[in-house]
């Protein structure tokens, strides 16, 4: 399964931080966002979390 999140606001920052947590059943993620460096800010955050 992927998963397409549109949006890179506030809610969307939790969204794609919760999906992450449950990438396994989720599978991958893509985040679109009129503002590619919301997107990148977010997939940054995510990384250190998980790491």
């Amino acid at each position: 399964m992927a998963v397409l999140q549109i949006g890179a606001g506030g809610v969307g920052w939790v969204v794609a931080h919760k999906a992450a947590q449950n990438n396994d059943v989720l599978g991958d993620i893509t985040i679109a966002s009129r503002t590619v460096a919301k997107c990148d800010k977010i997939i940054e955050s995510i990384k250190v979390k998980t790491t």
